[in-house]
């Protein structure tokens, strides 16, 4: 992307470096003597907290309990979920749910209650944390608009009739189906928090391992759209999340992770759950007060310090995962619609470096087109995606196979439709993209 200033045209890094903070962000980044947080150890933890916020029912009650942990010489990824039920030894409170740890730290000093937990988590799990995100549900909500919505497959049907509208007390019916969705900020945010779910999505478990798929849709979703490239994009999104996010990560190091973020292996997370299933690591008992409550079996850390700890060097099957869903479906289909030769593979290594698949590059059957266009041939299936390659190569969009294509003048009748490159390519591909002299 480029700038227009008055001695010409400068790139976005260009504009980027005469803007003051960015410059001294990018200075600190680049200064040999600093280091993220757990870089002496090859690890790094970050906690994510997630929360109601001031206009729910127990607002500083954490809905969300994570431990993001990276792995900088190998570029691994570990996402650890805690259950909220989850006994641990919160000051002044005996053991109580962890999910309550947030709410007593910000009671007993406000703005502290992250801290609190990240204090706690560390103590019981034996593991440094070395940063910590707080989100609350506006956030959450404000997160997921400013990337257009996040695509989550659903591992199986089920209903929840009892998810909290959060007036009253009030309640409605949640369904979800089997498959793809395409999830806005609400949708996403109900599929996060049911818990009364049938169909084997009724536990905490069950709610943790959803929670980590919304998790790598925003970290896929994120990279489609090229956000860790750019710093102003960054700041914009930092920007609209500020009133509904805390975390201790000071500018540089937002900065520094993201950059980080980049060379990660992401496609291949590995995932944990702590549970009390025959195979986990915990079980269930019920405190004095008859609240139910989680603890290590034979009330024995060790095992989940040890899980923890060694994540990186257990197996697939040796540690417990959610299941993988099957390959996101959007296909592109490239074709050069100019006498500039090579244009469709140049575009299509700008899209793959976005994130997105090519699945075919080719040559329109018209040539000689001015302007880039790209046909829609989901029924709007893919409405955020589109908006980004929209953006991306400044193309047109239109949500029928051209016209033009099936003009006697230009096609035969007795031509058969399957024939026809363009066509074809709407049988198999989900979106179209004919490219015009405007994408250079």
């Amino acid at each position: 992307m480029a700038f227009a200033t008055s001695s010409g045209t400068i790139s976005e890094d260009g504009f980027l470096q005469q803007v003051p903070f960015v410059r001294r962000v990018n200075q600190l980044i680049h200064s040999g003597d600093r280091m993220l947080s757990g870089s002496k150890d090859n690890r790094t933890n970050i906690l994510l907290l997630g929360m109601g916020g001031v206009k729910h029912e127990g607002p500083y009650l954490t809905d969300t309990i994570m431990i993001a942990s990276i792995k900088q010489s190998t570029g691994e990824v570990a996402l650890i979920s805690i259950p909220r039920d989850l006994a641990v030894p919160i000051p002044g409170h005996s053991w109580a749910k962890v999910n309550g740890a947030n709410a007593y730290g910000e009671q007993k000093d406000p703005g502290n209650g992250a801290e609190l937990t990240r204090d706690i988590l560390e103590d019981v799990l034996d593991q440094k944390i070395d940063y910590y995100v707080r989100v609350d549900f506006e956030g959450f909500k404000t997160l997921i608009d400013e990337l257009g919505g996040i695509n989550i497959y659903v591992e199986r049907d089920f209903v929840d009739n009892t998810y909290p509208t959060g007036e009253n007390g009030e309640v409605t019916t949640l369904e979800f189906k089997k498959g793809w969705e395409n999830m806005n900020s609400e949708r996403a945010l109900e599929f996060a928090r049911s818990r009364h779910g049938n169909n084997g999505e009724g536990s905490d478990f069950a709610r943790a391992a959803r929670q980590q798929k919304i998790l790598m849709a925003v970290r896929k979703k994120i990279f489609s759209l090229g956000i860790l490239k750019s710093p102003s994009k960054i700041s914009a999104i930092a920007e609209s999340l500020d009133k509904n996010i805390s975390t201790d990560l000071s500018a540089w190091e937002m900065l520094a992770l993201g950059k980080m973020v980049l060379s990660l292996k992401v496609d291949d997370i590995k995932p944990l759950v702590l549970d009390d299933s025959p195979q986990g690591l915990l079980t269930s008992t019920f405190g004095v007060d008859g609240a139910y409550l989680l603890i290590p079996k034979q009330n024995d850390w060790s095992k989940i310090r040890s899980a923890i700890d060694n994540i990186f060097e257990q197996s697939t099957e040796e540690t417990p995962q959610t299941a993988s869903a099957p390959k996101d479906p959007l296909r592109i289909e490239i074709q050069n619609g100019t006498e500039i030769a090579g244009l469709a593979a140049q575009a299509a290594d700008l899209i793959e470096r976005e994130g997105y698949t090519v699945t075919k590059i080719g040559n329109a059957t018209e040539r000689g087109r001015t302007r880039t266009v790209i046909y829609d041939l989901t029924d709007g299936r893919y409405a955020n995606e589109l908006r980004a390659l929209r953006t991306l190569l400044d193309a047109d969009v239109s949500l029928t196979v051209p016209g033009w294509l099936l003009s006697p003048e230009i096609v035969p009748q007795e031509l058969r439709l399957s024939e026809i490159p363009e066509a074809k390519a709407a049988q198999q591909a989900d979106f179209l993209i004919i490219l015009g002299k405007s994408e250079q």
